[in-house]
């Protein structure tokens, strides 16, 4: 199978990592505009994020109604992958607050979330913060197991092979790997408390990317 990046992925890659090095080079000189004019709330990052999950959605959709005839468990299966990157979009821009001028939110939000705004990653639950706990701590241990030892688990144990192709779970490419080492150790570079900001606008394309071409691509040829 081809390990190497097309011609469009190493457009996307190259043009994403220019991004990602100019902000971390503003996050270093000027923190303040770093925060003011890169990771603002509801400013282009968040929605390159947003179009990035929103893809990702349409994506699976389109692979689940093509198994709708073929197979069922597969159509249930992907059209759960649709629903949580709506999800993630949705979250992403807490669900239009600002977007719709939503100035009260339900009370169980204002008397919870951390940044008063209606989504569920900034609850704080009896002293314990979701963002930290699901996209922090769990999110880490699930990226690194996806990129580092997946595969090889995919090739060596029959189990995990059945699991993944049950789950039509697209696995990513040597080089989708290395390009994701290479951004996690260029975003930490940055020193900024709002790196994870930048994580949520590189991570979703690097998906969109491995989605669209990923190691196992024959896992969603129409007749599996």
């Amino acid at each position: 199978m081809n390990e190497k990046l097309s011609s469009l992925e190493k457009y996307v890659v190259g043009v994403i990592s220019f991004m990602l090095l100019a902000a971390i080079i503003i996050a270093r000189l000027n923190p303040s505009l770093f925060k003011s004019a890169i990771v603002q709330e509801d400013g282009w990052l968040e929605w390159s994020t947003v179009v990035s999950l929103l893809f990702l959605c349409g994506l699976t959709l389109k692979r689940a109604f093509t198994r709708f005839n073929i197979n069922k468990a597969g159509f249930i299966v992907l059209c759960g992958y649709a629903l949580v990157f709506l999800f993630g979009a949705g979250e992403e821009i807490s669900w239009g607050q600002r977007l719709f001028g939503i100035e009260e939110i339900p009370g169980y939000f204002s008397e919870n979330n951390v940044q008063n705004e209606l989504n569920f990653h900034n609850l704080k639950i009896g002293g314990i913060s979701i963002n930290k706990l699901i996209f922090g701590k769990i999110m880490a241990v699930f990226l690194a197991v996806y990129f580092l030892f997946l595969r090889l688990l995919h090739s060596r144990n029959e189990s995990i092979r059945k699991l993944v192709d049950f789950f039509y779970l697209p696995l990513p490419k040597i080089s989708h790997t290395v390009v994701a080492i290479a951004w996690v150790l260029l975003i930490e570079i940055s020193g900024s408390s709002k790196k994870g900001e930048l994580f949520e606008f590189a991570l979703p394309i690097l998906f969109v990317l491995i989605f669209l071409n990923p190691w196992n691509k024959r896992l969603f040829a129409k007749k599996a």
